[in-house]
């Protein structure tokens, strides 16, 4: 703030990089508290959301089923509070949890994912 500089110009000046031309997306995290952030985070128009924390069984469910669901509700609740137009990347962390759910095949892994994106048309699912 001394030089009365973006932590951008500060951090692309210290290592020697061009500033940036476009905006910069900006990721965030739910947490546990997914519900009242992913509602944050869409009124706020946050480019790549929830994060989603799917770090337990419990979160991902059998065969996925409690993630799925959870992947749905956040494209439906971004179409219901979204602004017009409003369309943020959707990435989850899901920890293994595919792998160790679903078995460690990658065709089955790759399936799963593609089952997944299917349930949210018009969504980039990361």
């Amino acid at each position: 703030h001394l030089q009365r500089k973006t932590m951008a110009e500060v951090i692309c000046t210290e290592f020697g990089l061009p500033l940036p031309t476009r905006r910069v997306p900006i990721y965030c995290q739910s947490g546990d508290a997914r519900e009242i952030n992913v509602d944050k985070m869409i009124l706020k128009a946050v480019d790549v959301l929830p994060h989603g924390l799917i770090n337990s069984r419990q979160k991902f469910g059998v065969e996925g089923q409690t993630f799925m669901e959870f992947v749905k509700w956040v494209a439906a609740r971004t179409r219901q509070i979204g602004r017009p137009g409003y369309h943020p990347v959707l990435h989850f962390d899901v920890y293994g949890w595919i792998g160790q759910e679903i078995g460690l095949k990658p065709q089955r892994i790759a399936d799963f994912i593609c089952k997944v994106a299917d349930t949210v048309p018009g969504f980039t699912l990361n």
